[in-house]
């Protein structure tokens, strides 16, 4: 049997190359310093239109829980909507701005429960947190609850 003696640094040298081939995902998340509200686990990602003027379309988006994965995907989600030019999600405030044809707040509800990640898990925690005694999680819980 041959014995193998590797230094801290070459370990963590190879655990990394793995762990950025095995999962990029996950590793971008923890590289970027991704913010989290972990409250925001609590409801269920929902959209709602908050304003229509001409080609610009405010959309407040509740459940965004993290910045880069979160954001992102629904960022994404929205720009393959048909005549979508261009999109915004503040990640902080929940709301997206996008630029381009407008349509119907169901299309726009469609695209971002698509990019929901974990939607099973997402429904039975807001399930459980509601019957919670005294639970009021509800759209829109990020207005009363500071992270």
């Amino acid at each position: 049997m041959t014995l193998i003696i590797l230094r801290k640094s070459k370990v963590r040298e190879l655990f990394k190359a793995w762990f950025v081939k095995s999962r990029p995902w996950l590793y971008a998340v923890i590289m970027a310093k991704t913010r989290f509200k972990w409250h925001r686990l609590l409801v269920n990602p929902t959209t709602h239109v908050e304003a229509q003027d001409g080609a610009v379309t405010t959309l407040k988006v509740d459940g965004l829980v993290c910045s880069s994965v979160c954001a992102v995907r629904t960022k994404q989600a929205l720009l393959e909507l048909d005549g979508v030019d261009s999109v915004k999600v503040d990640f902080d405030t929940g709301v997206a701005s996008i630029t381009g044809r407008a349509h119907d707040a169901a299309t726009y509800e469609r695209a971002v429960t698509g990019a929901v990640a974990g939607k099973p898990v997402r429904r039975l925690i807001e399930r459980i947190a509601r019957l919670r005694p005294g639970a009021s999680h509800a759209r829109g819980a990020d207005a009363t609850h500071q992270p």
